[in-house]
């Protein structure tokens, strides 16, 4: 009897399937398979993200940590409860900004960056901070409803940000900053922490720029609800941002790559916390091991939503199949969607087959209602095709 190490590292399927419960129905689909052939299969699971939902709680159980449940506040300031992650020794902190700036809080008629704030994801840091001084803190910037510059943020942690008549301002929102001309970091125990007694690092997507036709604002606004008239308003705050805090730190970061991650987190947090702009996957591959796993594996599964061009900026599934072609492994990924241009992704991302839910049209609702059992019949059909 033959026998295989299977390595399943797949994202979650937005909206139907965690990674985890992704992975146990790719291994089931394997195991009906295992019967009807003369294999033996061994699995070794890993749960992976891309920065956003599941975030917090994948790291910290990769290292025998725990979710630290905390109050905080959702993109419209509704007080919620939240989580963020804490590893087993306490030195490492895990804040996943879709806890309390995503997508997922809000209705669909409630979603527009014009109106949402980063300021839960301040009082998550400072909660940390509180109770942890932890030596490192990781943010992680998918699936956001913000667009507001990372200042709800920065408002949280205690920096004050002065008008022209020096008067405190209440920034939260994008709006906010266009009254803003005066920054000032001295009285904040928070900003001082995180300068001088923490390594921050921004686990987000390194394409993600500020600036120019493809930055945040006009990139990923409209997806998170905003209206032409709303980017246009986005950019002039972005115009006056880059002015703002090229005034005061001495550096333009426009086009750094990164600085948009999370509608703008990632160019606050580099700038006012001296943070790592790193790509998530870059973090999350190193604190979960996953080298190690790959090393082992004779094949390696993987699975996300949707296949596209847009998969290879970064996005963790696509990152698995590069990863896994360093050690000349063979890669399967199983999609709930496939683009017109899955060969050239598959080219150029190391992917040796590519396994969709169905070929059939069926609706949304039917993909979330059915995800496990379509998950299980794909892993089975590319068994199949692999060991037949």
């Amino acid at each position: 009897m033959r026998r295989i190490n299977v390595l399943i590292a797949s994202n979650s399927f937005k909206e139907s399937l965690s990674s985890s419960e992704a992975n146990d129905s790719i291994e089931k689909g394997l195991r009906l398979f295992e019967p009807l052939s003369n294999i033996n299969f061994s699995f070794r699971k890993k749960e992976i993200c891309d920065g956003g939902t599941g975030f917090s709680e994948i790291l910290s159980k990769s290292l025998n940590g725990h979710l630290e449940i905390t109050k905080s506040r959702n993109p419209l300031m509704k007080e919620i409860n939240s989580h963020y992650g804490v590893c087993e020794t306490k030195e490492n902190v895990f804040i996943e900004v879709a806890q309390t700036a995503g997508l997922a809080l809000l209705n669909r008629e409630e979603r527009n960056p014009i109106n949402t704030t980063s300021f839960g994801v301040g009082l998550q840091i400072k909660d940390s901070i509180k109770k942890f001084k932890p030596k490192n803190i990781y943010i992680g910037c998918g699936d956001t409803a913000i667009n507001d510059y990372g200042v709800g943020m920065l408002t949280a942690l205690g920096v004050e940000f002065l008008d022209e008549k020096e008067n405190i301002i209440d920034a939260k929102t994008p709006k906010d900053i266009l009254s803003i001309k005066k920054i000032n970091l001295n009285k904040s125990d928070s900003i001082n922490f995180l300068r001088n007694n923490c390594n921050v690092f921004i686990c987000g997507n390194l394409s993600s720029i500020i600036g120019g036709k493809t930055g945040t604002s006009n990139v990923y606004a409209k997806q998170k609800g905003a209206s032409d008239e709303d980017i246009d308003i986005l950019n002039k705050v972005k115009t006056h941002w880059l002015k703002l805090t090229k005034l005061h730190f001495s550096e333009n970061i426009e086009y750094i790559p990164g600085c948009g991650a999370g509608g703008g987190i990632g160019g606050s947090a580099y700038l006012f916390l001296t943070a790592r702009l790193t790509y998530s996957f870059e973090k999350i591959f190193e604190i979960i091991n996953l080298e190690k796993d790959i090393i082992w594996a004779n094949l390696v599964l993987t699975g996300e939503g949707l296949l596209d061009l847009n998969s290879l900026k970064g996005k963790a599934p696509i990152c698995v199949a590069l990863h896994s072609k360093k050690f000349n492994k063979q890669v399967g990924l199983i999609a709930g969607s496939v683009g017109d241009d899955c060969s050239n992704v598959m080219i150029r991302a190391g992917v040796d087959f590519v396994e969709p839910l169905t070929n059939s049209d069926i609706s949304v609702l039917n993909y979330i209602s059915k995800a496990k059992q379509l998950v299980t019949q794909a892993s089975f059909r590319l068994a199949r095709k692999l060991y037949n």
